[in-house]
């Protein structure tokens, strides 16, 4: 189970969920850092609720 579900914003609609957790788990990574938290996140510890397919034409 995630430890941390990510919800993508506007205009990623282009973007999956894995493209968009690579992006999101350095910067969650760097957060922990920046706390004093010496516990870092694994990909399989961040979900991405993706949505964005619902907006995209068809075809």
């Amino acid at each position: 189970m995630a430890r941390v579900v990510a919800v993508h914003g506007i205009g990623k609609q282009t973007l999956g969920e894995e493209t968009l957790r690579r992006q999101r788990l350095p910067a969650l990574n760097d957060g922990l850092t920046r706390a004093d938290r010496a516990d870092r996140l694994s990909a399989s510890d961040v979900s991405v609720a993706f949505y964005g397919d619902l907006f995209r034409p068809d075809g």
